[in-house]
């Protein structure tokens, strides 16, 4: 028994590495290039290719958005071969001249692809690729910031610290300043806040921020919008959602069949989204469904776990085997940290299709819609 159990795990192993190793690699995965104008960009980036099978390797450089960038970007190989697992060094030069002007980030992709090669050398076939990306930012003339808003979840009654981080992509240095508006979930501002003022030099960053005191705040979901001027065409724009916690769970998104039928065993699915910041423990969901106010069954969820600030999607059963058809009542009930969130939907229970009856109704529908085929055919005609 020992002997089978080393085999197996050896088995195992060599399996695993040899997944591993059957895979085409490329590193590094991402590199982020700093253009100016005035000077150009001239570098080296050290490259290599990991083989995942006996394959020719093809070199190839594609810049979507801005196509003209793809001249500047230059492999010392072209293409070549690898066995498994081989690793093939290579250089990339990028030597892009002064003067270059389409402001923005530009991205550009090193493909490395398998392929088939033909006696000419020209690719028949690829059937595996990886990919590097070069991250180009070419500086606005004129004044440009790109800004990130934060925002951290909070307790109920906490201090929101909102931070905006900006970045310039421009050649001009400028001044800025922000305004943050927060508005909950059905839209309405509630809170509107202000920053103070910030130097940016060109190609630099900083940040601006604030802080909201949620004192008499209820619990919830709130969106932040910064809006930062700093003398551009246009303000710089963010936004964040954040969450102000109690202990509080939300029973959401209750979903079901379109039709229920007397006899059926029904699937329902919610989402619990939890607004507190803690972990909380061994929660259940009940459900109860009434008719006329009389309650006809009952049932309980399996016990969870639900993580600070998380989602969970949980399903429950309910049996209609013994009810009649008509309206119900469904009562959701989750209980958690001796408290309990109710949630309560409408469903209707309607007696079983005749099946005859359903395949009338297909051949029908069936044979309209070839009798409106035909139709046309011969009006065309």
């Amino acid at each position: 028994m020992m002997r089978k159990s080393v085999i197996f795990t050896f088995l195992l192993a060599a399996l695993l590495f040899s997944e591993m190793v059957s895979a085409i690699g490329i590193a590094p995965a991402r590199v982020d290039v700093y253009y100016e104008p005035d000077s150009g960009y001239t570098k080296d980036y050290g490259y290599y290719v990991r083989g995942g099978d006996d394959a020719d390797i093809r070199l190839t450089v594609s810049c979507r958005d801005a196509p003209f960038l793809e001249q500047y970007i230059i492999p010392s190989l072209d293409a070549f071969h690898v066995t498994p697992g081989e690793v093939r060094r290579f250089t990339v030069t990028l030597d892009m001249p002064e003067g270059i002007e389409n402001p923005g980030s530009h991205q550009c992709d090193l493909n490395a692809e398998e392929v088939t090669l033909d006696d000419s050398g020209s690719a028949i076939s690829a059937y595996s690729a990886v990919a590097s990306r070069f991250s180009i930012n070419v500086p606005y003339p004129d004044k440009y910031l790109i800004a990130t808003l934060h925002a951290p979840n909070v307790a109920l009654s906490e201090t929101v610290e909102f931070r905006v981080s900006l970045v310039s992509r421009s050649l001009e240095d400028c001044f800025a300043s922000g305004v943050i508006k927060v508005r909950d979930s059905s839209g309405k501002t509630v809170a509107t806040l202000y920053t103070r003022e910030v130097f940016i030099e060109s190609g630099e960053s900083g940040f601006l921020t604030s802080e909201w005191d949620t004192d008499g705040v209820p619990a919830g979901r709130y969106i932040a919008y910064a809006g930062i001027n700093y003398g551009g065409t246009k303000p710089a724009e963010a936004k964040k959602e954040f969450k102000i916690g109690d202990i509080f769970l939300d029973i959401t998104n209750i979903t079901k069949p379109g039709r229920i039928e007397t006899g059926d065993i029904v699937r329902l699915l919610m989402l619990i989204d939890s607004y507190w910041n803690e972990e909380m423990k061994d929660v259940y969901v009940s459900l109860e469904a009434f008719s006329e106010g009389n309650r006809v069954s009952s049932s309980n969820s399996e016990n969870f776990d639900i993580g600070a600030w998380g989602q969970k999607q949980i399903s429950m059963f309910w049996d209609t085997g013994e009810l009649e058809e008509g309206d119900y009542q469904l009562m959701f009930r989750a209980f958690y940290a001796n408290t309990t969130t109710e949630k309560t939907i409408q469903v209707s229970i309607d007696s079983p299709q005749d099946p005859y009856t359903l395949i009338i109704i297909t051949l029908a529908a069936a044979m309209a819609a070839i009798a409106v085929l035909l139709f046309f055919r011969r009006k065309r005609r």
